[in-house]
């Protein structure tokens, strides 16, 4: 996910590399300077954090609560599925049994 990639301001990738401000420069550069002609990184860092990585990350948030659940809907339906084969094998079994006894009966 885009989330997990997009470097964070002030972590170890945009330390070393300074990415963040490309990034930020790159989208909010020219509303920017149509608002008041001023080159503001401070600004543009913000506005990445707040409108971009906070989009980015609830959405991953959102997408691993899914799938969270999903997870634990298969588990449960597996389960389910589980026992309901166990069950029909135990009848099936008892079926057997029974038609074995009956049998025997008729025979002695």
């Amino acid at each position: 996910s885009f989330a997990q990639q997009a470097p964070s301001p002030q972590r170890m990738h945009d330390k070393a590399t300074k990415i963040v401000d490309g990034i930020a420069e790159r989208l909010f550069r020219t509303a920017q300077r149509e608002a008041d002609g001023v080159k503001d990184r401070v600004l543009w860092r913000r506005r990445y954090q707040q409108e971009v990585l906070a989009e980015l990350r609830a959405r991953r948030s959102k997408e691993l609560e899914l799938a969270v659940r999903l997870r634990w809907e298969a588990a449960r339906d597996t389960k389910f599925l589980a026992w309901r084969r166990q069950q029909r094998e135990q009848a099936r079994k008892e079926a057997e049994r029974a038609a074995e006894t009956a049998r025997a009966r008729q025979y002695s």
